[in-house]
């Protein structure tokens, strides 16, 4: 028949897939205004789109990118923190941007996230993001936090010493993703990169403290 035709000619299954769709949306049309008087495509099953195998970033493709942020600067040192929390947790940046200083215990190596339907989760925390957040937290969010907003108590905060949004992370993120396209030769558009990484957490069987990037935007 027509589908085996398809198939036959090496089309992929999302294509056939919207063949048979027009085709069963076609005949449903003239059954509705009575142009026939059975729909002969109503007993077709809708054909299964397929699923692809996620194309993920490299561990050391990973690595160039955590390595972007400019370590000399109080943003850049602010980015890498985020990136490396990001990347030994797998949290969601919604998680991210609203995880209070209260909810970090490095001593016991974890912090308390809170996400959907504000469910609270206790994630583990690897060496790497531990030391960049003790610093963080010691010398790098303190000359951020202003005085008139020295109440703010989220974890993350911008150059104005506000609390970090999920608008603010995409930026950067967008901007260290030029630089890498640059450095690996790759296109990355956002959020084509940040749906990879994100795939990576799955893919790569690494020391659980040190899961990849799991973001949802």
């Amino acid at each position: 028949g027509y589908m085996s035709q398809l198939k036959a000619q090496g089309r992929s299954p999302a294509t056939i897939a919207r063949k048979l769709a027009a085709i069963k949306a076609f005949y449903r049309f003239l059954a509705a205004e009575r142009y026939i008087k059975v729909d002969p495509a109503e007993v077709i099953e809708a054909a299964k789109k397929g699923l692809h195998l996620p194309k993920v970033l490299s561990v050391e493709e990973i690595e160039t990118l955590l390595d972007e942020p400019n370590l000399g600067t109080l943003e850049g040192y602010r980015d890498r923190t985020m990136l490396e929390v990001l990347y030994a947790t797998g949290m969601r940046v919604s998680e991210l941007v609203s995880v209070p200083v209260s909810s970090v215990n490095l001593q016991m190596q974890y912090l308390i996230a809170f996400g959907k339907g504000n469910k609270e989760r206790i994630i583990p925390l690897g060496s790497m993001a531990i030391k960049y957040l003790k610093k963080y937290l010691e010398e790098v969010r303190p000359q951020l936090i202003k005085e008139e907003d020295s109440k703010v108590n989220t974890l993350f905060v911008n150059m104005w010493g506000r609390p970090m949004t999920r608008m603010n992370f995409y930026n950067l993120i967008k901007n260290y993703g030029r630089s890498f396209a640059r450095i690996t030769k790759k296109k990355q558009p956002l959020p084509t990169l940040l749906i990879r990484l994100k795939k990576l957490q799955k893919k790569q069987n690494l020391n659980p403290l040190r899961k990849k990037f799991l973001l949802t935007i």
